[in-house]
């Protein structure tokens, strides 16, 4: 997929700032500290804005970010310091969470601070009680923040001070005793890929490596982010929490269906349009898709079944298509339990072809059904104004 130009990452920053300018939240022009360069991201999820942040870089990389995320029911301020040695690595990571009403100073829902130790990354975590946990891991391990630009940042910073064109940077989550590899790889002089546990992104990079745009359809996130010279957390928080609660982005659903005695179960997560354009945007063309949200769509059949005119025996699989603007294909997986963005083409059962359809009405959330169709019955997947089905029936 060809990285996402400034054309199509910008234009939702504009409307961001023209709103902006009008609440007062945007300052005439970039602030710079001794040693420090402030400025800001606004993330959206098609109409809907989910995140904001503001952070100041240091000379050396270390950073210090104010995140608030808009979530289903609430809104989390966080607030987090990054600080790395000589070598650019991590010396000392602490980041403390509070939901909408509770002020620093206040007990935060949670206060967690790493720093290495030989071989490994120790974590202090306090939320109703204090735990410590130690991560095995190398020193250039950094931390994710989800929905936290300045920790992408930090690793296209050090992609840039590197001089490589790419880098592997083991990342770990709060409280997780796994680290997970991101590559960053540059893709042009401008621009870099990023591919973590939450998928593949793309973003727009200056000479020193501070990201100027970020997109990343596709992905488990699926959000495009806008650099602005200033943003004020407090007051998106505020605005945030006079607006209705966001619902859960992608919940999850289970479809249940007998195919001539044959006990057939789906299970996947509903992502909405939200506004977006889906099929050629946010589901790329000529690319497979998890077709879902979250965790890989799981199919479950306890008897021998026929889909699409391949055997599949009983057992539980996971499914995958391959939308292209012409035709769909349904992949059938072998590898279970996996999450989404994990597909590995060596695992596959079977391909088989789908038929399309245009809908007359758009469908705003993602719907996977077994209905009858003609003789028989049809696995569809409805999105959009497009309808992807194909036939099941015993063996």
């Amino acid at each position: 997929m060809p990285f996402v130009p400034s054309h199509r990452v910008l234009p939702r920053a504009a409307a961001i700032c023209a709103l902006a300018l009008a609440t007062g939240l945007l300052a005439a022009a970039s602030r710079r500290g001794a040693g420090a360069e402030t400025a800001g991201f606004i993330a959206t999820l098609g109409r809907d804005t989910v995140a904001a942040e503001s952070l100041s870089v240091m000379d050396d990389g270390s950073m210090t970010g104010v995140s608030v995320v808009r979530r289903a029911q609430t809104t989390l301020t966080r607030y987090y310091t990054l600080t790395l040695d000589k070598d650019g690595n991590l010396a000392k990571f602490e980041m403390a969470s509070y939901p909408t009403g509770v002020q620093p100073g206040q007990h935060p829902a949670i206060h967690t601070i790493w720093t290495p130790q030989p071989g490994a990354m120790h974590e202090v975590i306090r939320s109703d009680s204090a735990y410590a946990l130690d991560l095995l891991t190398p020193p250039t391990t950094l931390p994710y923040l989800d929905l936290g630009f300045g920790m992408w940042q930090a690793v296209t910073m050090r992609l840039v001070r590197s001089g490589k064109d790419s880098l592997s940077i083991p990342m770990f989550f709060v409280a997780d005793t796994t680290h997970y590899a991101t590559t960053v790889k540059r893709i042009g002089k401008d621009s870099v890929m990023l591919s973590s546990i939450y998928g593949v992104a793309w973003a727009r990079i200056d000479a020193r490596g501070q990201i100027l745009g970020y997109a990343a359809p596709g992905s488990t996130q699926q959000v495009v982010a806008a650099r602005l010279p200033h943003v004020d957390p407090k007051a998106w928080a505020a605005a945030f929490a006079k607006l209705p609660p966001l619902g859960q982005l992608s919940p999850t659903d289970t479809v249940r269906a007998t195919v001539d005695g044959a006990k057939v179960m789906v299970i996947y997560g509903r992502p909405s349009m939200r506004g977006r354009i889906i099929f050629g945007g946010v589901v790329p063309w000529n690319h497979w898709w998890r077709t879902g949200a979250n965790a890989a769509t799981t199919l479950i059949t306890d008897k021998d079944i026929v889909i699409g005119g391949a055997n599949v025996p009983a057992g539980e699989y996971t499914l995958f298509t391959l939308p292209t603007p012409t035709s769909w294909t349904l992949i059938i997986s072998k590898l279970t339990k996996e999450w989404g963005t994990d597909y590995d083409d060596k695992m596959d059962l079977v391909r088989v072809p789908m038929t399309v359809s245009a809908l007359a009405a758009p469908v705003e959330q993602l719907t996977i059904a077994i209905a009858p169709r003609g003789a028989g019955q049809s696995l569809i997947v409805s999105w959009e104004k497009t309808a992807a089905a194909v036939t099941l029936r015993p063996k």
